[in-house]
């Protein structure tokens, strides 16, 4: 009897169908507390942040960007209105070699910064650091950092007044705007566009409501400088100590136990330092960015990988302190890893019952699969019924990005076991290249 229910529970159609409605679960709370959000700011309910001009610095990473496209993002920086000052540092990065591309970008930063660095470290992390030791000994250390990847570009010029106002509270510590992609000339790029336009709708919405976003995504972070400053240093000095797979002759074999520079992961880490230390933060869905996505699927999932890497990494190493200051952060974090585990399981419960013809569970998971496919195109399509509508051509690819996002499942649970990758950077071709020459110099030019 015990045996017999013991199997009915873990192996038999009762096992899928309370994986499947803990998922369901899982979204339907989201969804809620971000139609609660939305729900107050339709009707106003959100706070109104008395009119205030801040001074602010721009710390902008660039990394190889095409010049045509960095020189139109440096243009909409430059433009943002509402600002009592605005200062912009820019390091340009891998400048050991310099291109005729590069040459043009440093010919249109010319244009717009007020600092500009030429260095050959090709990580991030020392980029930002570096700046932002620079901008106080200069004196420009502002009220509010603004850290900006050279792929982003501003729409509109209110930006920069929108995203400053709730730093009118004393506790709001940080920030980030709605993102969205700049072109969408290929199936990649309308499916990074598509899971942006959802993110907005769903995670980011639900954050909100509750002054603690789990990841204020690097490409446009806000910060008061006050709270993000102090841990620039550890930002660049960060290390992860972790067992790797290894074959050895000496115990414990299999494994050893290395020590990684992290390169990936700046914007995680300065979440969770701001959010340590009190500070709470915020997304605003009014302030929109634009900025460039991978054009092919080989560069986003690669993309992905990254992403789940360092947040899976961050969420393990410092969960208790998460617990401890925004919970609902790590439970969003922890209920993503859940999710996809749980969504695996079900997937390949389902290839299995396929493959060894095992009736008894096939037809309850293949209902259950069928429902799911149903259930997420109608909620896909009905949440983001503003964005199909203006991009109407996109519903008939909706069966692919569900298959994106199986594929997406499989490296959030893979990026679990590659740890060890916190040492790349980006997707950009040559920035995770080894360099024999470090520097970085002040270049002087002719205001």
């Amino acid at each position: 009897m015990i045996h017999a229910v013991y199997e009915m529970i873990f192996f038999g159609p009762t096992t899928y169908v309370v994986a499947f409605c803990s998922l369901l679960l899982i979204f339907l709370v989201k969804f809620t507390i971000a139609r609660r959000h939305y729900y107050k700011r339709r009707h106003g309910l959100i706070p109104k942040y008395p009119h205030k001009e801040y001074t602010v610095t721009s710390l902008v990473t660039y990394a190889g960007e095409e010049a045509s496209f960095f020189e139109q993002a440096l243009r909409s920086l430059r433009a943002l209105t509402g600002l009592k000052s605005h200062k912009i540092y820019i390091l340009m990065d891998g400048m050991g070699d310099i291109t005729p591309n590069d040459e043009a970008s440093l010919r249109a930063a010319e244009k717009y910064a007020t600092r500009i660095w030429l260095g050959n470290y090709k990580k991030k992390r020392f980029n930002l650091w570096f700046m932002t030791s620079e901008a106080e000994a200069a004196g420009d250390d502002a009220e509010i950092m603004h850290l900006m990847d050279s792929d982003t570009f501003f729409p509109k010029t209110d930006v920069g007044y929108l995203m400053t106002q709730p730093f009118a509270d004393p506790k709001m510590g940080g920030g980030t705007t709605a993102q969205r992609a700049h072109l969408r000339t290929t199936s990649a790029m309308r499916t990074g566009d598509l899971l942006e336009h959802a993110r907005i709708g769903l995670s980011l919405a639900a954050s909100n409501e509750t002054r603690g976003i789990p990841c204020l995504p690097g490409r446009s972070i806000w910060l008061r400088w006050l709270a993000a400053a102090k841990h620039m240093l550890g930002l660049n000095s960060e290390y992860w100590g972790m067992w790797v797979p290894s074959w050895n002759t000496n115990f414990p074999f299999i494994f050893k136990w290395i020590r990684v520079e992290c390169y990936a992961g700046d914007d995680r880490y300065l979440t969770d330092r701001i959010h340590f230390d009190k500070w709470d933060s915020f997304f605003n869905p009014d302030a929109g960015v634009e900025t460039l996505l991978g054009e092919t699927r080989s560069k986003m999932y690669k993309q992905w990988w990254g992403w789940c890497t360092t947040s899976q990494g961050n969420t393990y190493r410092n969960a208790r302190s998460l617990w401890r200051n925004k919970p609902f952060a790590l439970l969003y974090h922890l209920s993503d890893t859940y999710s996809a585990f749980v969504a695996a399981f079900l997937m390949w419960s389902w290839l299995f019952s396929v493959l060894f013809s095992n009736g008894e569970v096939f037809w309850p998971l293949s209902l259950i699969l069928a429902s799911s496919f149903v259930s997420m195109s109608s909620m896909l399509i009905a949440k983001n019924y503003v964005y199909f509508k203006k991009y109407p051509k996109d519903l008939l690819s909706v069966p692919l990005f569900l298959l994106d996002i199986a594929v997406g499942v499989h490296i959030r649970i893979f990026a679990n076991f590659t740890q060890w990758r916190v040492k790349t950077w980006g997707t950009r071709s040559g920035v995770d290249d080894k360099t024999e020459i470090k520097f970085v110099r002040e270049h002087h030019w002719k205001h």
